[in-house]
């Protein structure tokens, strides 16, 4: 691919850059944000509550940023494959659908230990009530979802290499 600043490129190094801030934010979370919140000298309400901020913030943006990111990536793919007879757009493809392998990893392995955190929050319906679970407990599940969102932020990074190793193909 041809390196000109055209539209279609500019719009592949949007892609690639939204991919890859995506994953450094998340990675962030995980390596920067948790292990300076599970200290010991946190109090555990005060550990959980922070993980759900920290959680909710991230519910909330990353799959906008996601979707944003996967429809730039496909839309790249789409007009490569009609306007070249090459097998340029298959990168931005593989690219746009990593991207977007974040939802199924989320509800396939994480989903688990995120409901069980969330349970220690309280319930927002009536009669709900919150769960209580030791400070061990509570710190491997926090432990545990990090491990979890390092993978799921590797997933757009190798993305964002399909994109850049497209780009410079």
């Amino acid at each position: 691919m041809s390196l000109a600043a055209t539209p279609l490129n500019l719009a592949a190094l949007g892609c690639i850059a939204s991919g890859s801030c995506a994953s450094g934010i998340g990675l962030s979370a995980s390596l920067l944000t948790m292990p300076a919140l599970i200290r010991p000298d946190v109090p555990q309400d005060a550990l959980v509550q922070q993980w759900h901020g920290l959680y909710r913030r991230g519910a909330a943006i990353m799959p906008v940023v996601a979707g944003t990111t996967t429809l730039g990536y496909w839309t790249v793919a789409y007009y490569r494959y009609c306007s070249f007879p090459s097998a340029e757009w298959r990168g931005f493809a593989a690219a746009g659908a990593l991207v977007l392998a974040i939802v199924p990893f989320t509800f396939a392995t994480m989903m688990p230990t995120i409901r069980a955190l969330e349970a220690t929050m309280g319930g927002s319906a009536v009669g709900e009530t919150k769960k209580t679970m030791s400070r061990g407990t509570a710190e491997a599940l926090l432990r545990k979802w990090t491990r979890l969102n390092v993978w799921r932020c590797l997933i757009p990074l190798v993305g964002t290499a399909c994109g850049v190793w497209n780009m410079l193909a």
